[in-house]
């Protein structure tokens, strides 16, 4: 039996409760021409070293507490990393004034650039 692969899945809403999905295409070696929420597996090994000071992780984490899993910040990691590659969209957090913000490559021609190097698009 192949083992289960750790993998993420990133569901955004808006206050108009869209929800956002993406159309994977033909070629796809993933579920093809179906509409997904953005993710995928989890590196361990590289998602694992993600510095936590750079992330809200303990704020977020100290609003929902549903236990501590030795895959949790993989997990966000992988699921943060997946929107940006597959959505070109990059969650961000201001460690100073708290507060969150989202940046698309549509909106910073540059992230297009950094999309390249983190996915194959």
């Amino acid at each position: 039996m192949t083992p289960w692969k750790i993998a993420a899945t990133t569901i955004l809403r808006n206050s108009a409760l869209e929800t956002l999905m993406l159309h994977r295409g033909p070629t796809a070696k993933f579920m093809p021409n179906s509409f997904v929420f953005p993710g995928g597996i989890v590196d361990l090994e590289g998602d694992s070293a993600f510095p936590e000071h750079k992330t809200n992780y303990d704020d977020s984490f100290s609003k929902i507490n549903l236990g501590v899993f030795a895959t949790d910040l993989p997990l966000r990691v992988a699921a943060a990393r997946e929107l940006f590659e597959e959505a070109g969209l990059l969650l961000t957090y201001d460690a100073h004034t708290r507060e969150s913000k989202s940046i698309t490559a549509a909106d910073d021609k540059s992230l297009t650039e950094w999309r390249d190097k983190v996915g194959v698009f």
